[in-house]
C-alpha cells in the first residue's frame, strides 16, 4: 500500500524544495499541480543538477577550485526557479503506478524512470508514493 509522502507544488519556489528535501532527511518528493494532480518526482540529485555548475560533474579536481564560500553563489542560482524547472525534461517512462501495482511493477517503473520515488494513483488521484 502506498503512504503519505513529501510533496511540494510545481509553482512553488525551488528554495522550498531544498528546504522539504533537507528538513525530512529524503532525497525526493512528490511535485503535484495546482489540483494536486501528479506531475512529477523531484529529487535532490536534480536540485544538485540546478545549484552546481555543469562542469563539476567531469571530474573531482574541477571541484576542488571551489570552497565552501562558493556555497552562496550556488544557492542564488535557485532565485527566481520553480520547482518545475528543477524537473528533468524527459524520462523514459513517468514515474507512477496504479495502487494495485506490485512490487515487481513498482521497482520496474523505479528502473526505467531513474527514480527512487514513484507516485501512487487510484481512481485517478493522487494516493500517496513508494519508495
Amino acid at each position: 500500500m502506498a503512504g503519505p509522502q513529501a510533496t511540494l507544488r510545481a509553482d512553488a519556489p525551488a528554495v522550498e524544495a531544498a528546504a522539504l528535501l533537507s528538513r525530512l532527511e529524503t532525497s525526493a518528493a512528490l511535485v503535484v499541480d495546482d489540483v494536486d494532480a501528479f506531475v512529477d518526482v523531484v529529487s535532490d540529485e536534480d536540485l544538485l543538477r540546478r545549484l552546481l555548475p555543469a562542469y563539476l560533474g567531469e571530474a573531482d579536481a574541477l571541484a576542488r577550485v571551489l570552497d565552501e564560500r562558493s556555497a552562496e553563489e550556488f544557492w542564488r542560482r535557485l532565485e527566481g526557479t520553480t520547482v518545475r524547472d528543477l524537473l528533468p525534461q524527459e524520462r523514459e517512462e513517468e514515474p507512477v503506478v496504479e495502487g494495485d501495482a506490485t512490487l515487481v511493477e513498482v521497482a520496474s517503473v523505479m528502473t526505467r524512470a531513474g527514480v527512487r520515488l514513484v507516485a501512487v494513483v487510484q481512481d485517478g488521484r493522487l494516493a500517496g508514493g513508494i519508495s
